[in-house]
């Protein structure tokens, strides 16, 4: 039987997306670094190798960008070094 996996699948995007999967019937694995049905680390390709199988469907959701830890991370950084949030930092290639 092939299986669904939601890579990401405890976040935002993944739970929207496995919820609308399950909705339509589908039978989905959801696969995080933790709380999940399988857990992986989605940039980790021996973790990838190991928990996946020939035949699985991926839906790749898995974020390494900023989340709400990030967030609160980046503001206190930010506060830390008494920086405006307007900021301009050139060295991060973004420009207001």
């Amino acid at each position: 039987m092939t299986r669904v996996i939601v890579l990401g699948g405890t976040g935002f995007f993944g739970a929207a997306a496995t919820a609308a999967l399950r909705d339509a019937g589908l039978s989905v694995t959801v696969a995080a670094r933790r709380n999940a049905d399988l857990v992986v680390d989605a940039q980790d390709r021996d973790s990838l190798r190991r928990a996946l199988r020939p035949g699985d469907v991926v839906l790749a959701m898995a974020s390494s960008g900023l989340h709400s830890n990030g967030y609160s991370l980046v503001r206190h950084v930010v506060a830390k070094a008494g920086w405006a949030y307007d900021r301009d930092v050139p060295e991060l290639g973004c420009y207001p």
